[in-house]
């Protein structure tokens, strides 16, 4: 039997967005063009447990209304969980929280960004690495996501390796040896999720002397959310693949 995909889910969407598109869950399924049958859904915040690591073919972290600093009881306990991630070699994706989160649980420090909100289709330029990374996979050097975070990470763990970056956001993508990536924007959101996200934070906005009409207006498809969730699934059915050929004897290493 394959082992599915675990996917920790770490918060709830807006109520508007929740009945027009679901939840974090069902975006992420979409973009990874999965079945749900294949796909594991734990949510820490309503007490549900977590699984053992090897147990997952590969893991997602969402995104989530909370902030990593607040250090909530079930979000350490997610990150007392994910240092076991770094031995297991199973494929890590962290959204946004789960970004930020996968940063502080192994080393790194998350917090509020000083200059505010980053929320609206931004600009993001991959580094070096970056552009020869599997997760960036068809996506431009200079490609177009969509954001929503007030918290960032401050600090990288030991040997992460950036991949994304732009003027606001100095680490909108990292990886940790070759299974485990952040990325600090949504390649979940379409257009319209990420309009009703800039419409529940206009007070936000215009309190940090930000302008929500020329955010709003500037929305559009981005590259982000057309390829890179199905390039993690990709990596993860690699990886499923090479685990059932070692247990069939094929492809092994001694």
């Amino acid at each position: 039997m394959h082992r599915p995909l675990l996917l920790i889910k770490t918060g709830f969407t807006l109520p508007e967005i929740k009945q027009k598109y679901g939840d974090f869950e069902q975006m992420i399924i979409r973009g990874m063009e999965m079945p749900e049958n294949s796909i594991r859904v734990v949510c820490p915040p309503a007490g549900e447990s977590l699984p053992s690591p090897d147990s997952a073919s590969g893991i997602v972290i969402t995104g989530s209304h909370g902030m990593v600093s607040e250090h909530e009881d079930w979000s350490e306990r997610i990150s007392d969980w994910l240092s076991g991630v770094l031995e297991a070699g199973i494929p890590v994706l962290g959204i946004c929280y789960g970004h930020q989160l996968l940063a502080h649980a192994l080393g790194g420090e998350s917090a509020y960004h000083p200059l505010g909100r980053e929320v609206g289709t931004v600009k993001i330029f991959q580094t070096a690495e970056g552009e020869r990374d599997p997760l960036f996979e068809n996506i431009p050097r200079e490609f177009l996501a969509q954001t929503s975070h007030s918290q960032t990470v401050h600090k990288l763990p030991q040997d992460a390796v950036l991949l994304a970056w732009n003027e606001f956001e100095s680490v909108h993508a990292y990886r940790i040896q070759d299974h485990i990536w952040g990325v600090q924007f949504h390649p979940e959101f379409n257009p319209d999720i990420t309009r009703m996200y800039t419409l529940d934070q206009i007070e936000e906005l215009q309190n940090e002397n930000q302008d929500p009409d020329k955010i709003y207006k500037s929305i559009c498809t981005s590259e982000a959310e057309l390829h890179l969730l199905c390039n993690f699934a990709a990596i993860v059915r690699e990886y499923s693949s090479f685990c059932t050929g070692n247990k069939t004897g094929q492809g092994g290493v001694e």
